[in-house]
Formats: C-alpha cells, sequence, structure tokens
C-alpha cells in the first residue's frame, strides 16, 4: 500500500502462495495468451519486423514465458512471488527444461533492462 489506512490490509485473507489453486494457474494463462495473440498483426508475416513490432510481439511472448513457468508451478505448489526465486525453483523442479529456464531469465525484468520498446 502507498497511500491510505495501513489497516485496510486487516481485512485482507493472508494466502500462502504455495498453496495457490490450479484454476489460479488457468486463469493466469488464460489471460496471457490472447494478449500475444493479438500483438501479432497480419503485416508481421509479411516482412521482418521493425523495433517496435518486434519489441511488441516479443514483450508480450516473455509475458507469456513467465506465465507458463508461474502455472507450472503454482500446480506443483512451488509458487513464490519473486522472480529470482521462481525461476531458481523452476530450474530446480523442472530440469529438462533448463531452455525455458533460460527463457525465463531473459524475459523477467531486471533493473538494468528498460521496459519501454527502443527509440529508433
Amino acid at each position: 500500500m502507498f497511500h491510505g489506512d495501513p489497516k485496510v490490509l486487516d481485512i485482507v485473507r493472508p494466502i500462502d502462495p504455495s498453496k495457490l489453486p490450479v484454476e489460479e494457474a488457468r486463469r493466469l494463462l488464460f489471460h496471457r495468451l490472447p494478449c500475444l495473440l493479438e500483438s501479432v498483426h497480419e503485416g508481421d508475416f509479411h516482412k521482418p519486423p521493425e523495433s517496435d513490432d518486434a519489441f511488441r510481439v516479443a514483450y508480450q511472448a516473455s509475458k507469456v514465458i513467465l506465465a507458463s513457468v508461474e502455472a507450472l508451478l503454482i500446480e506443483a505448489n512451488d509458487y513464490h512471488p519473486s522472480y529470482r526465486e521462481r525461476e531458481s525453483r523452476f530450474l530446480a523442479r523442472f530440469k529438462r527444461h533448463r531452455r525455458l529456464g533460460g527463457l525465463v531469465r531473459a524475459a523477467r525484468p531486471s533493473s538494468s533492462t528498460a521496459s519501454t520498446p527502443p527509440s529508433t
């Protein structure tokens, strides 16, 4: 909470992140996938994407990658709110998906990466 009466947090039921229901994993994926599908335009299939177009699609794809990892961790009762901890838990639990772990590392927010498209 950034502003307001902190006592309002007393009415929020605490949730153990490792016990999120599987329905939350499905909901997360069903919300992320359409964003990726909607980010691809017909023109993207006829020419190499330009800077802003490439960023748009890559950004939405990274959100789907992160959501997929989060969904797998929720299903395994091993979800954690920290990006880095989720990455660590994913790599430890799903050793056969190490390449996906590299995509998670590339997709996760970082203090050195701008969250806006590069200017052309």
